[in-house]
């Protein structure tokens, strides 16, 4: 269950820190996102007001847009998910957007599965599209590796598939390690065959243990 008030008081704190610590440069700012974020969370309604978010300043202190966005996963459903995609567009700074992504995992659901996945296949940065992986793990339970390994196997750049194969074993699972087996005996490149081998690693299950095993017999 969401806690709007506790939340509000949060942002009123660090407001306030922020403002004794530079009041000149971030008073105004810092003032008028307390007045949208108190507002609403007070009509129950937080993904229309802060969609003010969007009418601010690209200039505006990141951290501030950080923060916001923060506050508003939290008081954001699994359904109303992508209101947050469109702070992980362009116009904003890659913190903000890739503070957008690390928010759209911590709602988690379906709809933010898609969302993810598209910034992964879609973003423009490396740095983004690894935020995405590893938002998109969040989501995730023990077990559900497959659109992870889907990346893995996806035309997207080696750094980014080699994120997802850590977070792979991140998520765990005999099918993670089945995924893992699998990439080791592809024909990726040496480094992501060694990053699932690390990955392994990481895992230690029996299962994991028997195909490394196996792995170094075959070598052998």
């Amino acid at each position: 269950m969401k806690h709007p008030k506790a939340l509000t008081g949060a942002i009123i704190i660090v407001a306030f820190l922020t403002i004794a610590a530079s009041p000149i440069a971030s008073f105004t700012f810092w003032n008028g996102l307390y007045v949208r974020v108190a507002g609403f969370f007070a009509d129950g309604n937080p993904v229309a007001a802060f969609s003010d978010v969007q009418s601010l300043p690209n200039e505006t202190d990141s951290d501030v847009a950080k923060a916001a966005l923060y506050a508003l996963a939290n008081s954001t459903d699994a359904e109303s998910v992508g209101d947050l995609a469109t702070f992980a567009g362009n116009r904003y700074p890659l913190e903000v957007r890739k503070a957008a992504v690390y928010a759209i995992g911590d709602v988690g659901g379906d709809e933010a599965q898609r969302i993810l996945v598209g910034v992964v296949q879609n973003a423009d940065e490396v740095e983004l599209a690894k935020a995405a992986v590893y938002a998109l793990a969040n989501t995730l339970h023990t077990g559900q590796s497959g659109l992870l390994a889907e990346i893995v196997d996806s035309p997207v750049r080696t750094e980014i598939r080699k994120a997802a194969v850590y977070q792979i074993a991140n998520v765990g699972g005999d099918d993670a390690v089945d995924a893992l087996g699998r990439i080791i005996q592809s024909d990726s490149p040496t480094e992501l065959r060694k990053a699932a081998v690390y990955a392994l690693g990481n895992i230690g299950s029996p299962r994991a243990r028997s195909v490394l095993s196996r792995l170094v017999g075959s070598e052998g």
